[in-house]
């Protein structure tokens, strides 16, 4: 007659630590992983792709990511999500344009009621598709 003896090993603890699905708040409690960033214009954490106009990358032919324009009440100031990442660019009303704080960026809008950002030599990045 033989005799088999098996035995299972304890589970060990995991070198890595668990990662919860969700838990990645950033600094204003907003969850990067379901697509919400912090707002400057609207001080809440909103999805820009569906509170912003979507602006076309023109520089780059082909390009997948997008910018998003966001604006809220009245049209003193807007907000632009660039596709880098990172923190969003807060713009305000000087003439008949937008312009940043560092004045890197200017948002102008033609007269066909579409928008265009420019960098600070005057160059077009981003357009809004004509609504």
């Amino acid at each position: 007659m033989v005799l088999l003896f098996t035995a299972c090993h304890p589970k060990t603890a995991s070198t890595e630590s668990d990662e919860i699905v969700g838990n990645d708040r950033d600094a204003h409690g907003c969850i990067g992983s379901a697509g919400y960033t912090w707002s400057k214009l609207r001080k809440e954490c909103i999805r820009p792709f569906e509170v912003g106009l979507q602006m076309t990358d023109v520089q780059h032919v082909g390009a997948t990511g997008v910018a998003y324009l966001v604006a809220v009440g009245g049209n003193d100031s807007k907000e632009v999500f660039l596709p880098s990442g990172g923190e969003s660019i807060l713009l305000l009303k000087k003439g008949k344009k937008w312009v940043d704080a560092n004045e890197e960026y200017t948002l102008r809008e033609p007269m066909d009621g579409s928008y265009e950002l420019y960098d600070a030599e005057g160059v077009l990045l981003f357009k809004t598709i004509k609504p």
